[in-house]
């Protein structure tokens, strides 16, 4: 399953199902109101859309779980989630627990649940709950974590037709509500949809087509793909403006080049077809700078 994919089935499983994710990460809700919030944080970037809030408004120890799908670890968003944390505190007004969920473990062998940051005596620390959902499997299979059983989708490695019948299995032995059991179930029918060919899929589940539409589950993912789809489109609208803008700026190079210094060698045209739009801006700015060929960086040398 491709990353982009698992963070979203993950995102739905977290909305559909925190109670049972609450009692993973150790701490049971009882009959605490949850309440899940969309939040943006300063900056628009910072979109917090799996933020989980535990308790009533008016309660003193309510308090918020920021969580957060990793498909494969990196460095570089621990400070993004330290500050999100941070922020999220200050505009939701309680505390707030950040919890990482690595989704594979492929062939990495670390996985941060601590941000060190150190200079001579000066350091900074801050620690948060990581999951390795790889690590859930055997409580899943053992019955504590029932709830969470399509996601042995995603830790398995090369998951079949074996793992698509016991997870429905699992379901089905599980102390679930009608809802919550059929639900489940549209969850597993997606996600084996990604290894399996859907006739398979339909034909273990004994699932009818008109059926699993009418899931909620099954909704809001379709809303989540049409979104990305959108999404995925504006993107190359604005990579194929970026192309022609950048396109537009190699002729101007070239034009002004020829004017300034006459026939330009095979090599320096060659090195303008080619060059990016920062390359493209550099040059235009050397030449009305008044700058000679050897330092317009269009040479094999420069």
């Amino acid at each position: 399953m491709r990353h982009r994919h698992a963070d979203k089935l993950g995102k739905i499983l977290l909305r559909h199902f925190p109670r049972p994710i609450l009692r993973a990460v150790g701490h049971d809700p009882g009959s605490q109101p949850l309440q899940w919030e969309d939040v943006t944080v300063n900056l628009p970037e910072l979109t917090a859309d799996r933020v989980l809030v535990v308790g009533a408004p008016d309660d003193p120890q309510r308090f918020a779980i920021c969580f957060e799908l990793e498909f494969r670890p990196k460095r570089k968003n621990l400070d993004t989630w330290c500050y999100k944390r941070a922020a999220l505190a200050r505009q939701l007004g309680c505390r707030v627990f950040l919890v990482v969920i690595y989704l594979r473990k492929g062939t990495y062998t670390t996985f941060p649940n601590v941000l060190v940051e150190q200079e001579g005596a000066l350091r900074n620390s801050f620690e948060f709950t990581a999951i390795r959902l790889w690590e859930w499997v055997p409580l899943i299979r053992g019955g504590p974590l029932r709830g969470l059983a399509p996601v042995l989708f995603v830790c398995e490695d090369n998951p079949d037709e074996a793992t698509l019948e016991e997870v429905q299995q699992l379901i089905y032995d599980g102390d679930f509500t009608g809802q919550e059991q059929d639900d489940l179930l549209a969850l597993t029918a997606t996600i084996a949809s990604f290894y399996l060919r859907r006739p398979i899929v339909m034909k273990n589940l004994s699932f009818e087509e008109r059926w699993l539409r009418r899931s909620p589950f099954l909704r809001e993912f379709g809303a989540e793909r049409r979104e990305e789809g959108r999404e995925e489109g504006r993107e190359e609208g604005r990579e194929e403006g970026r192309e022609e803008g950048t396109m537009e700026l190699r002729r101007i190079v070239k034009r002004m080049a020829e004017k300034q210094f006459g026939p330009l060698p095979a090599e320096v045209v060659a090195r303008i077809e080619a060059a990016d739009l920062e390359l493209c801006r550099v040059v235009l700015d050397r030449m009305l700078e008044g700058a000679p060929p050897t330092e317009l960086g269009l040479s094999a040398g420069g």
